[in-house]
């Protein structure tokens, strides 16, 4: 997942529980996955969205 740790590694890493990782995790994978199912197409608006959901995720891992 990220750097290709373990999600025991993450979570000495990040300081945080074993399972608090793997929800972090698990809420990340969804929100990628709804971001790739509102369409794909061309165009500058579709690369700001994207930017949007990169940030957005980032602050899902983060915990935020």
């Amino acid at each position: 997942y990220w750097e290709e740790l373990s999600t025991r590694e993450l979570s000495d890493a990040l300081e945080v529980p074993q399972g608090t990782v793997k929800s972090r995790l698990r809420r990340a994978r969804e929100a990628l996955r709804e971001a790739l199912a509102v369409g794909s197409g061309t165009g500058e608006a579709d690369d700001e969205r994207l930017g949007a959901s990169v940030l957005a995720l980032r602050g899902t891992i983060d915990g935020g």
